[in-house]
């Protein structure tokens, strides 16, 4: 992976000899004053940025502070590019948010080495954010990543107009259990879970883990798609994987059944409400007999079930 530096100096000089220095491990972005460099970091995100204390117009004490204001360039690290010598700006620039300084007249190695420092640090952050928002068992995202992904929706899927939540669950997974042991129950989970993760990529969607044997996942459409009908498949795809189960009251394999929610999206979709309804069919679907697709696009006040939120 290829990390994106932003080099934020008014003196041409300074970003050519940065950019030399660093150019062959980095994908090196620059910026000549505070303002462009503030509409940078917010559009392209780099990973980190070595910004410049002494500019015209804005100086780099001015800039972080809007950086650090900002929530979506909060979290990028920044170093400062200082020929000061006074220990006062240096703990000023510190206590502003910044991670390390770099000194004029550059020391190529001195460079290297502190943005190294800062990146292995980014690298080691992302690694544990994604460990944080994935499943162990079935390597599917988890109830933690479900809820950063419904929050932004519009901008995840934003060449849809519609947008479907649905809850499944594999019928009578206890009775699995208690037959075939816990061993055997989560294999078959992770299985199940794989199956039903490459059915929905295929469709374009995204499937979480949401809790023992329930998932979550989000189907994004539009109007003159056929992808909801294709949903309709879900259940049939998982009950030709025939795995065993010998204790069900459905069916001699393993089967799920699952509720389904659809409405159109736009920064007010209700995805809370969705869920709650979606919950509600999956509940039916299980009075119903199990091994089928509830679905509806009309949201509703009334609760057949407790929500799962």
């Amino acid at each position: 992976m290829t990390f994106t530096l932003l080099i934020v100096d008014d003196e041409t000089d300074n970003l050519r000899v940065l950019s030399n220095i660093l150019k062959d491990d980095y994908n090196v972005l620059i910026a000549k004053n505070g303002h462009q460099a503030l509409q940078i970091a917010d559009k392209q995100q780099p990973s980190l940025i070595l910004l410049d204390v002494i500019m015209p117009q804005m100086s780099g004490f001015q800039v972080i502070k809007e950086l650090k204001g900002n929530p979506s360039t909060q979290d990028i690290p920044v170093i400062f590019i200082t020929g000061l010598e006074s220990s006062d700006d240096e703990t000023q620039g510190l206590n502003l948010g910044a991670v390390d300084y770099v000194s004029k007249p550059f020391h190529h190695g001195i460079v290297k080495a502190r943005v190294k420092n800062q990146i292995d640090s980014v690298r080691q952050k992302q690694l544990l954010e994604q460990l944080a928002n994935i499943d162990v068992l079935t390597e599917l995202p988890n109830r933690r990543k479900w809820k950063l992904d419904s929050e932004n929706l519009p901008s995840i899927f934003n060449n849809y107009d519609q947008i479907s939540v649905g809850i499944i669950d594999i019928d009578h997974f206890k009775k699995y259990n208690d037959h075939y042991g816990h061993a055997m129950g989560d294999k078959v989970l992770s299985s199940v879970a794989q199956s039903l993760n490459q059915f929905l990529i295929n469709l374009g969607g995204r499937l979480y883990r949401f809790g023992g044997e329930e998932f979550i996942f989000l189907l994004p459409s539009i109007q003159a798609s056929n992808t909801l009908d294709k949903i309709g498949q879900l259940t049939d795809h998982i009950e030709k994987s025939e795995h065993p189960h010998a204790n069900s009251p459905v069916s001699k394999v393993v089967t799920v059944s699952v509720g389904l929610c659809t409405q159109e999206l736009t920064t007010e979709t209700p995805i809370k409400r969705m869920l709650e309804q979606a919950d509600e069919l999956l509940y039916q679907a299980k009075k119903n007999g199990r091994n089928q697709l509830l679905q509806v696009d009309t949201l509703t006040d009334r609760r057949k079930a407790k929500s799962v939120i």
